[in-house]
């Protein structure tokens, strides 16, 4: 199955949250994940958008599609090229926000970051 962007930004942040503590070689089970605070639980966000964008996952599919989307993000973020896209996105947010513009919304977002791993498969 292949993991939608909207999922993997989704994933992101546990994601992130799970390399530090393995880079800082620290027991994962001690991370809280965000789940502790309503307000940056992405869980219920990413479980919508997996059920939405998959007709065929099956409820019980769930747990093991989630954790395929995390080691997913996971692989992306310790990738170089993934830096590219999340530069991309972060300087155009920058700009925008000099100019005084909203944030880029999800759809322009994506592009960016399709844009940015073509770019990168094309300079090998």
């Amino acid at each position: 199955m292949k993991a939608r962007i909207a999922a993997l930004v989704l994933a992101a942040g546990k994601s992130v949250e799970r390399i530090w503590y393995r880079q800082k070689g620290i027991d994962e089970g001690l991370a809280n994940f965000g789940l502790g605070d309503e307000q940056h639980n992405d869980e219920p966000e990413l479980e919508k958008e997996l059920l939405g964008s998959y007709s065929q996952l099956k409820p019980e599919e769930l747990p093991q599609t989630k954790k395929n989307v995390e080691a997913l993000a996971i692989r992306l973020l310790e990738s170089k090229k993934c830096w590219k896209a999340v530069e991309a996105v972060a300087h155009t947010s920058l700009e925008k926000m000099k100019q005084g513009l909203e944030m880029i919304d999800l759809l322009d977002g994506q592009k960016l970051i399709e844009d940015a791993f073509a770019q990168g498969a094309s300079n090998g």
